[in-house]
């Protein structure tokens, strides 16, 4: 299970990444004596079994976990086609949250209550139902999601280095359970699109050669946060170009290849309803990504009514100026850099939304590379124990030269968005890390 926290994207618990470490530590649970101790016990367990599942989990939840060892599991695990091991995890959270009497619980409790009765219940119905995952899906794919989770990947010490080099050397395998996945899906009858195999065979000269590669301009970019002296950096650098060399890119070779033979036997992208219970798994992902128990056509006819709503206040807007149009199309942002810009939202937001002080964030551009298609940014949020870490990535090659569309993306990344709902979260309401993952 896999929890990297990308906005828009919160990866689901029985659809991603399974990597593995075992967690040895004394904070989590104490036998409890209440109602109130007893949830508290079962939010606290809840997270460290998603912790216990996933080294990944446990490098981005924590800015340096101390006590954990790893295990014989690979550090980026496996697929699971039955879903085993999330099924567990989830009955077992499920089992705990039946054995507290909720209105005896504090208001605080009822509210992270329900927030994990809706997940837990959303994520084993996902277990029912087939593997529909967009397994080679540019924005919420595996390969996407591999991509951000090695580039991301923040190196603050020596041991988390070392850490990286296992991760790497794990991308082989890791490859071929993806392959494994696309045949598991194939013979369900759920084969990825045309699309799907185009937009996954972009990056392939760009993941097969060394030169420029976005995992070893990350590491360099990365890596002097470790504050080690450049002899040790160069030395680990070396050893990143080996593995990279030797192991990853002919596995990257080898899996494009793989993708360019199936790719042959592609057709057009099908609705999920044309799937055996895809209709069902739609209406799950409907649930799940918007939180409403209205069905898709309930939705439809909402939206239907709301935008037809926008048109007529756009129509009678147009009314009394004729010229609406044209300055839309001409409309420019007072400012064109992003970084300028996020600072002025910042103080913008400061005038009409509770305040939350001095942040600081990371601003960069992803890698040509990294460069996918219908994603404008994303925003990283910050580990539970730095919440100054927030990282926002811009895409230029879908920003473009718009200011207004930078404009737009730096307010829904960054201030009031999601930078912001994070941190006042982590200001005002945090109180059980399970809501940092499932949130």
């Amino acid at each position: 299970m896999f929890f990297l926290k990308l906005h828009a994207k919160q990866f689901l618990l029985s659809t991603a990444l399974i990597p593995s470490l075992a967690l040895t530590t004394t904070v989590k649970v104490h036998a409890a004596s209440n109602t109130e101790d007893a949830f508290d016990n079962a939010a606290n367990t809840f997270f460290w079994d998603i912790m216990d599942s996933s080294p990944i989990n446990l490098h981005y939840s924590f800015s340096f976990p101390e006590d954990y060892e790893p295990s014989d599991n690979p550090p980026l695990g496996s697929f699971s086609e039955t879903f085993t091991e999330t099924a567990e995890i989830l009955n077992r959270a499920k089992e705990n949250l039946s054995a507290v009497e909720y209105n005896s619980l504090t208001a605080k409790q009822k509210q992270v209550y329900q927030l994990m009765k809706h997940y837990i219940d959303i994520n084993l119905e996902y277990c029912t139902l087939p593997d529909y995952t967009s397994t080679l899906g540019p924005m919420s794919g595996i390969l996407s999601t591999l991509n951000t989770t090695i580039t991301e990947y923040y190196l603050l010490s020596e041991q988390d280095i070392i850490n990286y080099l296992d991760v790497l050397k794990d991308i082989p395998r890791f490859l071929n359970d993806v392959l494994k996945e696309i045949e598991h899906q194939e013979s369900i009858g759920y084969v990825p699109s045309l699309y799907a195999f185009e937009q996954a065979l972009e990056n392939k000269d760009a993941m097969t050669t060394l030169e420029n590669h976005p995992y070893l301009e990350a590491f360099e970019s990365n890596v002097s946060e470790t504050g080690l002296s450049d002899d040790v950096v160069n030395n680990y650098t070396k050893q990143v170009k080996t593995v990279l060399t030797d192991e990853v890119l002919p596995a990257f070779s080898s899996f494009y290849e793989t993708l360019e033979n199936k790719k042959a036997s592609a057709g057009e992208s099908k609705g999920l309803a044309f799937y055996d219970q895809g209709k069902e798994y739609y209406e799950l992902l409907v649930r799940d990504n918007t939180g409403t128990d209205m069905t898709p056509l309930e939705l439809k006819d909402y939206l239907t009514d709301k935008l037809t709503q926008g048109l007529m206040n756009l129509s009678q807007s147009y009314s009394y100026n004729p010229n609406l149009l044209n300055d839309l199309d001409s409309l420019t942002a007072p400012k064109t850099d992003a970084d300028a810009i996020l600072q002025t939202l910042n103080q913008k937001a400061a005038e009409c939304m509770p305040d939350i002080g001095d942040t600081t964030y990371t601003l960069s551009y992803l890698p040509e590379a990294l460069q996918v298609p219908n994603n404008l940014a994303y925003y990283l949020s910050s580990p539970l124990d730095n919440e100054s870490r927030n990282i926002i990535r811009i895409n230029p090659s879908e920003v473009g030269d718009d200011s207004m569309v930078l404009w737009t993306t730096m307010a829904h990344e960054g201030y009031p968005g999601h930078l912001y709902q994070h941190q006042y979260f982590m200001q005002n309401s945090f109180e059980y890390n399970i809501e940092t993952l499932i949130g």
